[in-house]
């Protein structure tokens, strides 16, 4: 069970609130995760790449990153972390950060940012989300992440400017993950890491981390067009699932080498670890970009096991999804430890009408989801 808090504010103030609230966690997750990246990476190299991803989170994001530094520093502050420390760990993103507890395999010079390729460990990861274009709660996303507390807080953010929001965030972050905003946007998420035996020949900038990109579109976007305008230079590593609350809903597979969106062809579309789209396969198997994981022995590439599961599981044409289907669908087991629920998912559910956020933190086959409502 997640504590709900609140933050009102500037960047500056949300970011000083979450520092306070959430000090040791920050302190313990930048600590573990850093330590043991700069470890395997070398700390010159994390200096190069806080500037380069700096540089590029500027440039692709222009103000709207300006607002998210503001908000580190703000953690930094009520905290008592390293600033450097706090941009890094923002920038980089908590799939890389993570991935040496539990690696899958390596990408060797990846493009980080301009003029910097790192090598680093691939996470095993089993995230899914659904978005339904109605349901018999509205249009809906729904899904589940791989991890829970005490690494996430699950948060209200009344910002200045932009939207109030709800998000289930990783702690000493100011970007978000799965969240939902006063406007009835909805947004699902799955990380995706590719397999390249020679990222060097890959003309990429870089990637920006996908929780900022996410935090962006939150408190600043209404509806899925909205989204899909703002994020349309945006290179990044991610499955996107959006729904809003006109009823309007989109997959946007998004890579350092080009983004593709598609629509539900009934009332729902699913997203795992893989792009999934004939166009966006295509597009990277020309540039001998796959994704199959398969033969990893912790079971990584059942992501497509999954996929298909979601798809015999969901209602077919012209039934509607409800929302106690949607429960038992997250709480599947088959396939199990690999299955859609495991033992670290964290369900979450997210309606656009109604303005309602569910949670339920482990597995969902065990625990009750919490409501938070904006």
């Amino acid at each position: 069970m997640f504590i709900v808090t609140e933050r009102r504010g500037t960047p500056c103030e949300l970011g000083r609130a979450h520092g306070r609230e959430y000090r040791h966690g920050i302190h313990r997750l930048m600590h573990e995760y850093l330590q043991a990246h700069a470890h395997h990476q070398g700390a010159d190299l994390l200096k190069r790449f806080r500037k380069a991803s700096e540089a590029l989170h500027r440039e692709k994001m222009g103000s709207l990153f300006d607002h998210l530094h503001e908000e580190m520093v703000g953690i930094s502050e009520g905290s008592g972390a390293d600033l450097d420390m706090t941009v890094v760990f923002n920038l980089m993103g908590w799939p890389i950060l993570w991935a040496h507890a539990r690696p899958t395999h390596y990408l060797k010079n990846f493009p980080y940012g301009p003029g910097v390729r790192i090598e680093t460990a691939v996470p095993a990861d089993h995230c899914s989300s659904v978005g339904a274009r109605d349901s018999d709660h509205g249009p809906l996303v729904g899904g589940n992440l791989d991890d829970s507390a005490p690494s996430y807080r699950l948060e209200i953010t009344r910002p200045d400017k932009g939207y109030a929001h709800v998000d289930l965030g990783r702690l000493g972050m100011a970007g978000s993950s799965r969240c939902l905003n006063e406007a009835g946007l909805a947004v699902g998420v799955s990380s995706v890491w590719p397999v390249c035996d020679d990222w060097t020949r890959i003309d990429a900038p870089g990637a920006l981390n996908f929780d900022l990109v996410i935090r962006a579109i939150i408190q600043q976007c209404a509806t899925v067009k909205e989204v899909l305008d703002l994020i349309k230079e945006w290179p990044t590593q991610v499955n996107l699932v959006l729904a809003d609350a006109s009823g309007d809903v989109a997959r946007v597979e998004m890579s350092v080498v080009g983004q593709w969106v598609t629509r539900p062809k009934g009332d729902w579309i699913v997203a795992t670890n893989h792009y999934a789209s004939p166009k966006s396969q295509k597009a990277l198997a020309k540039l001998g970009i796959g994704w199959d994981r398969s033969e990893q022995p912790d079971g990584a590439g059942r992501t497509l096991e999954r996929y298909q599961r979601y798809e015999a599981l969901l209602p077919a044409p012209g039934k509607k999804l409800t929302v106690r289907k949607l429960q038992r669908i997250l709480a599947d087991h088959d396939g199990w430890p690999f299955s859609i629920c495991n033992p670290a998912s964290t369900s979450t559910m997210a309606f656009c009408r109604e303005k309602r956020f569910l949670v339920a933190d482990k597995a969902p086959c065990a625990n009750p989801f919490q409501e938070v409502r904006l």
